[in-house]
């Protein structure tokens, strides 16, 4: 392969726009969208020519520096005149201080996924379909099966009247650009208002319920753990500044886990008991098909913000989430139906270096105020659709990666509030007891043992 010959740096934008102005009138078709004279073949986009990929990835190389293991900083305007004929992720602005040339990236980023687009890219195609209901990227062990749940419902409505393409889960097309399911514009610009549509879901129908189902995956896992913590027994030597930790095992008997120090510190890990206990498959199963129950769940996971973080998935390597939903523009009554109130639509600007895709993507919060709006602004349309179609949903589809037994103990209550917990004071006896010795504290109030402590 022939090496690519380095444009001189200077006068740099008056050759680009020189050639531009030249490739303009030999591919007139290179600077816009047509679709109907569409030709894979093209050599040059937007006036900058297609190379291999390989070849675009040895300039890329030879015209930036490494800022650290895992993301490099371009220096050189010379990638930016050509595009790489495959997927290939974007061009990172990280670290780079001159203005004008984050713009010329983002312009380049924005002109390269057009193309990505206009030729229908397989591996883009892939990529914008992993946020989609049925591409079963939730399917894994440590998830509890709310999205498989989800699928069947849609998959059942979509095959009960049409035998033409058979819905999976996982879905066998996972290409956007093939997708057998239409989506809105499509729809409003491709058929008559009297005819219906060959599935009763629209393409952002399934990226909506994605969304939706990670959110009561989200509420599931976050009171199968509180379960699970509420089920051990802290013994506290607030003398000795020490808990210890009191575990069931599979078999019902006790296990002791040992002393941890720094009560302060160990203590304000601790849940309130929740009156919401999922243990095994068959408590996500009760919760899902009963209305009462579903419907407290969702209340109760509002005032439960979660510690633990995920990794938010961003489609392409561009700025935006995979595909922007708007939960009021559900048009299938059998979705979710919109409510008064509108999700904002928050968009997360994010930059990834195309040596790594998504390597440097950051960590949010797994409950974080956009969640709790969706729930709480589609909680009587979501429990409609789940009790509406609750012969859909089958236990064998649910999953729990470790089972919760409950503690071989019985709990106790706090001296203070009489409510139930599961932290018991080691150094102090309880005279209103009715054993004279047990001396329980609830989250609220075993502060106050270790004022009085300190006291002494």
């Amino acid at each position: 392969m022939k090496r690519l010959k380095h444009l001189p740096i200077t006068n740099l934008d008056k050759s680009i726009k020189d050639l531009t102005n030249r490739l303009d009138v030999v591919h007139p078709y290179s600077t816009t969208i047509d679709h109907e004279n569409k030709n894979d073949g093209i050599q040059y986009w937007k006036g900058k020519k297609i190379i291999s990929t390989k070849a675009w990835n040895d300039v890329y190389e030879k015209s930036s520096t490494y800022a650290n293991a895992y993301t490099t900083i371009l220096i050189s305007r010379i990638p930016l005149l050509y595009f790489p004929n495959d997927y290939n992720g974007s061009i990172s602005t990280s670290g780079i201080i001159d203005e004008k040339l984050k713009e010329e990236i983002q312009k380049w980023n924005s002109d390269y996924y057009e193309l990505l687009e206009y030729r229908k890219n397989p591996t883009l195609g892939r990529k914008k379909c992993t946020k989609c209901l049925l591409s079963g990227s939730n399917d894994d062990p440590i998830f509890t099966g709310i999205e498989k749940v989800f699928a069947r419902i849609v998959s059942n409505q979509c095959n009960r009247n049409n035998s033409n393409h058979s819905i999976t889960y996982h879905c066998n097309v996972m290409n956007i650009f093939s997708c057998p399911f239409e989506s809105k514009e499509e729809s409003s610009n491709n058929r008559d208002e009297k005819e219906q549509s060959e599935y009763p879901y629209k393409r952002e129908d399934l990226f909506t319920l994605h969304q939706i189902s990670f959110a009561i995956e989200q509420a599931i896992t976050t009171f199968s753990e509180i379960t699970k913590q509420n089920e051990i027994i802290y013994e506290v030597d607030f003398e000795n500044d020490r808990v210890l930790e009191i575990h069931t095992k599979y078999n019902g008997e006790s296990e002791i886990w040992g002393w941890h120090e720094n009560v302060k510190e160990q203590l304000s890990k601790v849940k309130p008991i929740s009156s919401i206990v999922i243990r095994d498959e068959q408590d996500i199963y009760n919760f899902l098909t009963n209305r009462e129950k579903l419907e407290y769940l969702l209340q109760e996971y509002e005032k439960n913000p979660s510690d633990r973080k995920v990794e938010q998935q961003v489609c392409c390597d561009e700025n935006t989430p995979c595909v922007a939903t708007n939960f009021d523009d559900l048009d299938n009554k059998k979705v979710i139906s919109s409510t008064s109130k509108k999700p904002k639509q928050v968009q997360k600007k994010r930059d990834h270096s195309h040596k790594v895709e998504n390597g440097d993507s950051k960590k949010i919060e797994e409950l974080d105020r956009e969640q709790q709006i969706l729930l709480k602004d589609n909680k009587e349309a979501i429990i409609d659709f789940l009790l509406g179609n609750k012969d859909s949903i089958r236990i064998e589809d649910l999953k729990i990666y470790e089972p919760i037994y409950k503690c071989y103990r019985q709990k106790g209550h706090c001296h203070i509030c009489n409510t139930l917990t599961n932290i018991i004071c080691k150094n102090c006896h309880n005279n209103n007891s009715h054993n004279n010795k047990e001396f329980w504290l609830c989250t609220s109030h075993w502060q106050e043992q270790i004022i009085e402590k300190q006291r002494k």
